[in-house]
């Protein structure tokens, strides 16, 4: 018997140092404040950029439409690591901001499954809150941009309750042929299919700590 209890407290203990050594991300400097009340920033490109990736062995086409960037209290985050898996979108990550964040968290459920973000309320509300309530929650799949590492593990360690801020571009994702795999949302209003962002991460800011891809890996703009 205590030979199984060595056993699994080493097991625990390498799987713990796993991942807060080898998955914990590097490079983090200081960030500006976050401003949960601030409303996300979208701009249209003048021009669109197309940038060639590869992840495994196959070879991916990301069209970069609008420059993003939205800061808010993480509801959930999931990695999806068996169920729902995808080799590009790392973590949904979902998020909820503005004035009346703090009611939002105090009178809503919420669930995350099936790369969706589900909420329901816990007493009836009027119409008014129901708009307000979905143009200020959203589900965000999160992409590495160019795929970097250190960035792939600073997404992976967004956990629920952070404060963060994303910066990066709203993109479609193309197979090599020109196939669409998925188009993100270009807009907070929506809700069902096709209303998740879809961004490709340059610049990620957990708390206080910000990290950011290599210069080489960011966009022209």
């Amino acid at each position: 018997m205590e030979h199984w209890k060595v056993v699994t407290a080493l097991i625990v203990g390498l799987w713990a140092g796993y991942n807060f050594l080898y998955m914990r991300p590097f490079h983090g400097r200081a960030g500006t404040a976050i401003d949960l009340t601030a409303e996300p920033v979208q701009n249209k490109l003048e021009e669109q950029e197309t940038v060639e990736f590869q992840r495994g062995n196959k070879k991916y086409i990301a069209v970069l439409k609008f420059n993003y960037s939205i800061q808010g209290r993480v509801i959930m985050a999931s990695t999806y690591s068996v169920f729902y898996h995808s080799d590009l979108l790392v973590v949904d990550v979902g998020l909820g901001w503005g004035k009346k964040l703090d009611w939002m968290l105090d009178n809503l459920d919420f669930d995350q499954g099936g790369r969706w973000l589900f909420w329901q309320t816990r007493k009836s509300i009027s119409a008014g809150e129901k708009q307000y309530i979905e143009s200020h929650l959203s589900n965000n799949h999160l992409i590495p941009a160019g795929f970097d590492w250190n960035m792939e593990k600073a997404l992976r360690w967004i956990k629920q309750g952070d404060d963060i801020k994303i910066q990066g571009y709203l993109v479609t994702l193309k197979t090599r042929d020109g196939k669409v795999i998925i188009r993100s949302s270009t807009t907070r209003t929506d809700t069902g299919a096709g209303a998740c962002e879809v961004i490709w991460v340059e610049k990620l800011q957990i708390g206080d700590t910000m990290y950011s891809v290599p210069e080489s890996l960011m966009a022209k703009y």
